[in-house]
């Protein structure tokens, strides 16, 4: 009974350490794929966000590119119809003015 005791208690001494780094390393390759796949999602995710600011910055420098353009033309349209309305005016008018 000794001798089985001590038998199954050295199996259980030698096999459980080799048993254990196994598990071990097992694990550490499972958690380091995922940590590599959400470092790939997280790239592809910063790109994405990237080229939304892009985007965003450049719509942003279309829009002012726009008001100006809008403001300029205004002021135009205002100048053409200060300048009809002189021309409406009968010669004599604007002779005596």
């Amino acid at each position: 009974m000794i001798v089985a005791s001590l038998v199954v208690l050295t199996f259980v001494c030698l096999g459980l350490p080799p048993a254990l780094r196994y598990t071990t390393a097992s694990r550490m390759r499972r958690m380091h794929a995922e940590l590599v796949g959400q470092d790939d999602e997280f790239r592809r995710l910063r790109d994405q966000l990237n080229a939304l600011r892009d985007e965003c910055s450049r719509m942003d420098r279309q829009q002012r590119h726009l008001e100006l353009r809008r403001t300029r033309l205004h002021g135009e349209v205002e100048e053409a119809r200060r300048e009809l309305t002189r021309l409406r005016t009968p010669a004599t008018e604007r002779i005596a003015a």
